[in-house]
């Protein structure tokens, strides 16, 4: 399996410097004057497009109800829809290409249409802005605003790589009004074998920007990137970040008595390559990535002598080194984030220490082991010869992460993401393990044997057996997975559908093994400032991985360099997470074009 991996990453790594080039956006040919458009043109592939059809169409009613607002604030009759040019104007937000975004029909050829028919397109965020930078154009304006139109058709689309295109096709109609016909599609055959003759005039609002910024200036993504990155943090549920830098510290031994847990972790990502075609897909190389977890946990019922039977507790980490290859698609209205990764163990270690608590007799078993891809006992035994001697195959274990986003309306996406499914676990062979119990028995506790001086009876009310650290192999091996978590999101934009404000609420669980209790719901909620792409901030309140994290992540993109700077204030407990019993620190920067 290590083979095969470095087989693909070499291939990889050998298509990198031409996959920028693939990329490139082809050159758009001038826009002629005058020239004569023929149905029909070849739609869009199903996996270039990610709206649903049903909310597309509520956009089109909503840029109708828009145009006829500003007719009535104008003292015109309002527009009545046709399905014919409804048929049309879906069908132009789907076909054209954004240079043209302002033409002319002289007719449409079937007798019902009289004058001239009019058609804008305009490349937007909302209908409100679309309608905003209409009647800001001039000719948008006239043409909205014309009391010889009669009858309208509004079309919207969603391009992958565009964006939101809406168009408007105003007529005057020959036909009775009373019987003009209800919101609905005619067939796209009803306009596909039309000849039209088209005049350039102008374009919706002056476009100073790239495509696919929908209505105002937005920095397009990296085609090609690379990123660095790192992390700690460290949380408890007992100090705060002010009594460690006072004068004196105070320790409430109520909170001790309580119980109490320390989270602590690190992260470092040295090189991670990214390769983005036109926001439709892209794929990307993570190497040598490390993520190292810890926590120890005391429990309270043990500290205030409670009654429990077999109950665990102790000291648990781990430190991974991963490869990972991570892929973005489209599946129609889907999408879909992938990343296949390649890992290894450099030590893997359970609580496994138990206690039970009778009301009289307190005995504690220790089973401590930690489990490594690296020969403990050669590296650090008494007749070890202190060498490293590699990594074994059977070390290496892969898993999958994935993430589906779906767009429910046109300001919600709904998603899942689900992080680190098992394919094949690693197999870790060697440890190193301490053993031993200790027991406290106040049933044999007599103080008058004691005042006698027949201390010998103490054996019998306290007694511990520890052995001595020692080196093994497994015959089989210790299968060793990641931590699991699957999440369910929603990206809200409540400001009109607008990327500037949005709320990330979110709920799932986790299953890991570094804990004393494997299982745990997370969740919590997020909201992201986004500043066309350049400056963007995140805030917020989630419980991940058993620690309260209370964020602020910011950053900023001048496209060529991106950088990012997280810090939080983190624990165990909810209150602890505002007090600063804990504190995490994250940056990443980005290079590329």
């Amino acid at each position: 399996m290590c083979r095969k991996f470095i087989i693909l990453m070499s291939c990889l790594i050998v298509l990198f410097p031409a996959l920028p080039l693939w990329a490139q956006e082809a050159q758009e040919p001038p826009v002629e004057d005058e020239y004569t458009i023929t149905y029909p043109y070849t739609p869009l592939a199903l996996e270039e497009i990610d709206y649903p059809e049903s909310e597309l169409a509520l956009l089109e009613q909503e840029i109708v109800r828009l145009t006829n607002e500003q007719r009535a604030a104008a003292g015109l009759p309002p527009v009545l829809i046709d399905e014919k040019l409804m048929a049309a104007a879906r069908f132009q937000s789907r076909t054209l290409l954004p240079s043209l975004n302002y033409f002319e029909y002289d007719s449409l050829n079937d007798g019902t249409f009289t004058g001239t028919v009019i058609e804008s397109i305009i490349w937007s965020e909302t209908p409100e802005e679309a309608i905003v930078a209409w009647m800001e154009s001039p000719a948008h304006r006239d043409n909205i605003l014309d009391n010889n139109h009669n009858v309208i058709g509004a079309g919207a689309y969603y391009h992958l790589e565009y964006g939101f295109a809406f168009t408007l096709i105003f007529g005057h109609s020959t036909l009775s009004l009373e019987a003009a016909p209800a919101f609905a599609f005619a067939e796209q055959a009803d306009f596909q074998e039309t000849p039209l003759r088209v005049a350039y005039m102008e374009r919706a609002v002056p476009l100073n920007e790239e495509p696919g910024q929908r209505g105002g200036f937005v920095l397009r993504n990296r085609a090609f990137e690379i990123a660095i990155g790192a992390g700690v943090h460290i949380t408890n549920d007992i100090f705060n970040m002010s009594d460690i830098f006072s004068d004196v510290l105070e320790i409430d031994l109520q909170d001790i008595i309580d119980g109490f847990r320390i989270n602590f972790g690190a992260n470092f990502a040295p090189l991670s390559m990214n390769i983005n075609v036109r926001d439709r897909w892209g794929f990307g190389l993570d190497i040598g990535h490390v993520t190292m977890t810890g926590n120890f946990s005391l429990p309270g019922a043990l500290l205030s002598f409670q009654e429990a039977s077999d109950e665990l507790f102790g000291v648990g980490g781990a430190a991974f080194v991963e490869f990972g290859v991570p892929v973005f698609f489209h599946v129609r209205n889907f999408r879909v984030r992938v990343r296949p990764a390649l890992y290894t163990p450099l030590f893997h270690a359970r609580p496994g220490i138990r206690y039970s608590f009778d009301g009289y007799r307190l005995d504690m078993d220790f089973r401590m082991s930690i489990y490594s891809a690296l020969n403990l006992g050669d590296m650090f035994g008494d007749e070890g010869s202190g060498n490293f001697n590699g990594i074994p195959g059977h070390a290496f274990g892969g898993d999958l992460s994935l993430d589906v986003q779906y767009p429910l309306l046109y300001w919600l996406n709904v998603g899942v993401n689900i992080s680190n499914i098992p394919i094949v676990p690693s197999n870790l062979r060697h440890y190193a393990r301490m053993e031993g119990n200790v027991f406290f028995d106040t049933s044999h506790l007599d103080f008058g044997d004691l005042r006698n001086g027949n201390g010998g009876l103490m054996d019998d009310v306290f007694g511990s057996n520890m052995e001595d650290l020692r080196f093994g192999e497994l015959a089989d091996g210790r299968r060793v997975l990641r931590p699991f978590s699957m999440l369910f999101y929603a990206e809200a934009r409540p400001i009109s559908g607008r990327r500037f404000m949005t709320v990330i609420p979110s709920l799932g669980f986790s299953i890991n093994g570094l804990y004393p209790r494997v299982f745990a719901l997370e969740g919590g909620i997020s909201t992201r400032f986004d500043l066309a792409n350049m400056l963007f901030a995140t805030i917020g309140i989630n419980y991940n991985d058993r620690r309260w994290r209370n964020s602020l992540d910011f950053g900023f993109n001048l496209r060529a360099f991106e950088l990012g700077i997280g810090i939080s204030s983190q624990s165990p407990s909810f209150v602890g997470s505002f007090t600063g019993a804990g504190v995490g620190l994250d940056f990443v920067m980005r290079f590329g074009w």
